[in-house]
């Protein structure tokens, strides 16, 4: 009737997408206004404008019928709450009603609120022209500030015909970015880069266990779309093939392994399922493998150990499913056939049958299940860990250790003493980084620290499998695992590491009939590949690569960066040249990691680097503050640093490798995902002299967005971890904006590249979109590229291609490479 507004009202801008026919919902006032009711919403978008009370509203309930099926959907008063403010169009985000299968009758149906404020204000402002004038503010938990700015940016656009703001990806011809999806061509890409198909080759092989009595190694080819399950014979290298099969492009093997000298258990991953098997062999007399039969294993759940001294039998730890109401309980299964598989679901295993929500076992000398940890979380969602132990390997009298609260206190057990009386964890309770401590197995009482290796976090420990003694342990040392062993004599590979001084060797598995070892080895230039170490002879003989065409490609070369930050904290980066000892000045790419927290760059093989390396582009990757591996104190000074000091840290290292390799200062760009996406923004904002140029691919643009991308209210612990990471939106809110790229767009005058999957839940697709408004608004000249088809992560081969042949493109012309 008017568009003007009482004293005490606003106007509630609603949206709710329903992937279901929803027969009635309620949002009850919490004061003074009214409930606001709404009937038959259909499938796909409802909207309303509203005339309301101001004050708090909350949702209520939502109804679906279903046929004769009714479902009522309740929430409590804080569950999704938001608030109307007087004067304004309040927008408290949209409200997807989402369902997903669950059973023959009723899916899974659920609400959820999501922040689209960008396509929603240009969807708000051209359905109510005559509301314009009216504030727009984004009225969830945590304030938005891009109205505001996007309404400004808005008012100062320069220009006969304002751009169209609202992007919809069923309108592709209109939109302003590249929406890249399944019918990709990549024939261009091999035309510009033929080679790039063999760095990038998805034909592998992975070696898998060898058998009990040492006779059959197991390996997994994929080869084009197939994935190939093979027997290799070790004595004489005849391969036997169980499985020649063409599955879907993100399909891969997950589990296979002996059960026994002729029994396979076999895990297939197909996207969002895993399929089990249980395959048995036929072996003649003269060690052939003449027949497989395989039997469909139908349980969810883990393979935890498969008892290889026992015939068709394993434990198994199995999830709630269709067929089976046991929660997280473990089984001990007898895979001879489909019966005695089912017979053995009936019962859990009888020595943990007491235990609930476990998610770790130790195992002692015997292999018998010894220690256990569980998981649950306390009405106040705290984490809850505790810690059971066995005294009597032949009862299922548990005795409850102990119970720690939060992540951050976590003890991990690795080892149980052979006498029984204490457990070996890694632990940083008591020092900065990861050691080796001591815990009495009686009352869970520390006993002080077995092992601290000083400068490195301890990663694992070596025990020696014939006597059950610790004789070394795993570190991480200049960004690749090391090993080191007490007694030098223990290594058995000594002698094979000292001929193969490039090569990381690692111990897979021992055969001491045949005097022989598995090693796999990999290099900063190497993919990987299976050697067999003749203990007689150390003789190593290659069986294969991992990656075949990738090892025939050029590649660069490594070099350990160390610098020092301005406040004297030692940085580690790994640089990749193309030449080891060229006197060309080489272009630059800097490739900061995710994260920033918890997250680290290796010295290992990196595709991407040596695709750059044989094209004349040096790149540097960076373990900035923050990055896991380095210590507590290490991990605490990345926080809350976004755009300071880690950023800081990356520009020391670059002039640490000016400074000691043949750099072209002026031809130095950036490329990062997801946090190393922001960063690879926020390095051209910060350091325009240096940086000639940036590519973004899942980047973090708005900080305050992730604090309203979607409701936070229901895991109070996730938005702590975000303010500790981040920074705190309710009181440090001018601080996120001003380290947000977003808002500093107009200031960036170098060139932009950015990617974005559509289906990204973690830096959503609304990060992307406002950037996207601004750039047209402002009339910048970057380029944004959406993949429909992608989520956080490139899982697609085709589009890996395009990013990195786009991505290289991009650096060549704005370096001004040939």
């Amino acid at each position: 009737k008017t568009t003007e507004l009482a004293d005490e009202e606003g106007y509630l801008f609603l949206r709710v997408h329903a992937d279901v026919d929803v027969s009635k919902i309620r949002i009850k006032a919490l004061n003074r206004g009214k409930n606001i009711s709404f009937t038959d919403l259909r499938v796909g978008e409802n909207q309303a404008l509203l005339k309301v009370k101001a004050g708090e509203y909350y949702w209520d309930f939502f109804n679906v019928t279903k046929g004769y099926l009714y479902l009522r959907k309740r929430f409590e008063k804080n569950d999704f709450k938001f608030t109307v403010k007087p004067g304004v169009v309040n927008y408290p985000g949209a409200w997807p009603i989402n369902k997903v299968p669950h059973s023959l009758y009723m899916p899974y149906i659920y609400l959820s609120n999501v922040n689209h404020l960008s396509n929603d204000i240009a969807r708000f402002k051209k359905k109510f022209p005559q509301l314009n004038h009216i504030p727009f503010e984004y009225r969830g938990e945590n304030e938005d500030p891009y109205a505001n700015y996007l309404s400004q940016a808005i008012t100062d656009f320069q220009g006969d015909t304002l751009p169209e703001l609202l992007y919809l990806r069923n309108n592709k011809e209109q939109l302003p970015m590249t929406l890249i999806g399944d019918e990709l061509d990549t024939s261009d890409i091999n035309n510009r880069y033929p080679k790039l198909e063999l760095y990038y080759s998805q034909n592998r092989t992975q070696a898998n266990g060898i058998s009990p009595q040492g006779h059959f190694m197991l390996f997994t080819a994929y080869q084009e779309n197939k994935i190939i399950l093979g027997i290799v014979n070790i004595n004489n290298y005849d391969v036997s093939i169980l499985l020649n099969k063409e599955l879907p492009e993100k399909a891969f093997v997950k589990n296979y392994s002996w059960v026994d000298k002729d029994t396979l258990f076999i895990t297939l991953s197909l996207g969002n399922k895993e399929s089990h098997y249980v395959s048995h062999l036929t072996i003649n007399k003269n060690m052939q493998i003449t027949n497989a039969t395989f039997v469909p294993f139908n349980y969810s759940g883990l393979l935890v150990d498969s008892l290889i001294k026992q015939d068709n039998d394993i434990l198994f730890f199995a999830s709630a499913n269709d067929r089976m109401s046991k929660k997280n309980n473990l089984f001990k299964v007898d895979v001879s056939n489909d019966d005695s598989i089912a017979k053995s679901f009936r019962k859990i295993h009888e020595p943990t049958k007491e235990l609930e929500d476990i998610i770790g076992w130790l195992t002692d000398k015997n292999g018998v299940i010894r220690a256990a940890v569980s998981y649950k979380q306390n009405k106040d969602d705290e984490e809850l860990f505790t810690y059971w132990y066995l005294p009597d390997p032949k009862s299922n009298q548990w005795i409850e250790l102990k119970t720690i609260k939060g992540t951050e206190n976590k003890i991990n057990l690795v080892y149980l003493s052979p006498d029984d009386d204490y457990f070996l964890a890694l632990t940083n309770q008591y020092s900065d980084k990861m050691s080796l401590h001591k815990y009495s197995t009686s009352d869970f009482k520390h006993l002080g620290a077995y092992l601290d290796a000083n400068e490195h976090e301890i990663q694992s420990i070596i025990v020696d499998q014939t006597n059950h003694q610790v004789i070394g342990h795993t570190i991480i040392e200049n960004g690749r695992l090391t090993n080191t062993y007490y007694n030098p004599d223990d290594d058995i590979l000594k002698s094979a590491k000292s001929a193969n001084p490039d090569l990381n060797l690692y111990k897979v598995q021992e055969i001491p009939d045949y005097n022989k070892v598995v090693i796999y080895g990999d290099s900063p230039s190497n993919d990987g590949a299976w050697y067999i170490l003749n203990t007689n002879t150390n003789k190593v003989d290659k069986l294969f690569d991992h990656n075949p065409e990738f090892e025939k490609q050029k590649k660069g070369y490594h070099h350990l960066i160390k610098a020092r930050a301005d406040d004297g904290v030692v940085i580690e980066g790994y640089l990749i040249l193309p030449d080891p000892q060229g006197t060309t000045q080489y272009p630059l790419v800097v490739m900061p990691h995710g994260g920033p927290i918890g997250v680290r760059d290796y010295a290992y093989n990196d595709t991407m680097q040596h695709f750059f390396a044989a094209h004349g582009v040096a790149s540097l990757k960076v373990n900035y503050r923050g990055s896991d591996g380095f210590g507590k104190n290490f991990t605490e000074l990345g926080k809350q640093q976004w755009g300071q000091k880690i950023e800081q840290d990356i520009y020391a290292v670059i002039q640490k490798t000016l400074a000691d390799h043949p750099i072209d200062k002026t031809k130095i760009c950036s490329v990062g995902g997801s946090y190393g996406g922001y960063s690879s923004i926020m390095m051209a904002y910060l350091y325009p002299d240096l940086i000639k140029c940036a590519v973004s691919i899942a980047g973090v643009m708005d900080l305050p967005l992730v604090f309203t991308a979607h409701a936070l209210s229901e895991d109070q612990e996730e938005y702590q971890t975000l303010v500790e990471i981040i920074g705190d939106p309710k009181t440090d809110l001018t601080q996120l904006v001003e380290k947000s790229p977003l808002y500093l767009l107009d200031k960036i005058k170098q060139p932009l590249l950015f990617f974005q999957g559509v289906n990204d839940t973690r830096v959503t697709v609304e990060q992307i979109i406002r950037t996207q408004q601004i750039i047209s608004l402002k009339k910048l000249d970057h380029n944004v590229i959406l993949f429909d088809n992608e989520g956080h992560s490139l899982s697609h081969q085709a589009n890996k291609l395009y990013f990195v042949s786009r991505s290289l493109d991009f650096i060549k012309k704005h370096l001004n490479l040939e």
